[in-house]
């Protein structure tokens, strides 16, 4: 149901879903035309839960990267709404509850798409984690210090530093003197990974 022409692609959905089974020690059996055989059908019956669960968090992936489209257009929320029905639909099949933000992506995560100039492509969770490292870099940084108010104002300090326009300038400087173009290397495989990651949507859609 999953194959493609790609299989050796790390990041199509049909290999995707064959590092999942095998975090399991579930192997397809080549000599038998790929399919799971004795042991492995017995250990997949087993632990469906878990692994259907992972293999649903493919399709959240996809739906990730749709929603993330810089200046969306209307065939972008079509491709989104399915997108976002497939995951839903494979989360209800295995019986998990929907969380209050599942219910707020299925009713109004396109509508917001559209309604937001340029798209949801600056929308998502990269200052919470931006936040945590921050943060634990301050912990790292303040842990010898007992003093829960001295520790405020050295991050209320730092935070001013940081934010002041000379600060800011600075930086850019020092990033713009030592960024150098990107490898061939680099470029390419950014190019095979945002192919890779179409093939994975459009196959999504496709199955549906």
């Amino acid at each position: 149901k999953f194959r493609t022409d790609r299989r050796s692609e790390r990041e199509s959905l049909y290999c995707k879903i064959d590092m999942i089974l095998g975090e399991y020690d579930i192997l397809r059996a080549e000599y038998h035309g790929g399919d799971l055989t004795g042991g492995h059908v017995k250990i997949l019956m087993k632990k469906a839960s878990q692994i259907m669960e992972q293999i649903a968090a493919c399709s959240w992936n996809a739906v990730l990267s749709e929603v993330h489209k810089e200046e969306p257009e209307e065939e972008d929320f079509v491709r989104s709404a399915k997108l976002v029905g497939i995951a839903l639909k494979l989360h209800r099949g295995m019986g998990l509850s929907i969380t209050p933000k599942g219910h707020d992506v299925e009713d109004h995560l396109v509508k917001q798409m559209r309604a937001v100039p340029g798209g949801l492509f600056d929308f998502d969770e990269s200052w919470g984690e931006q936040l945590h490292q921050s943060g634990s870099s301050n912990d790292q940084r303040l842990r010898n210090q007992k003093s829960e108010a001295k520790k405020a104002v050295s991050l209320l300090a730092t935070d001013r530093r940081n934010n002041l326009t000379e600060t800011q300038s600075a930086c850019e400087k020092v990033k713009a003197d030592h960024t150098g173009s990107k490898r061939a290397a680099t470029l390419e495989k950014e190019v095979e990974t945002k192919r890779v990651k179409k093939e994975t949507i459009d196959g999504l859609l496709e199955e549906e």
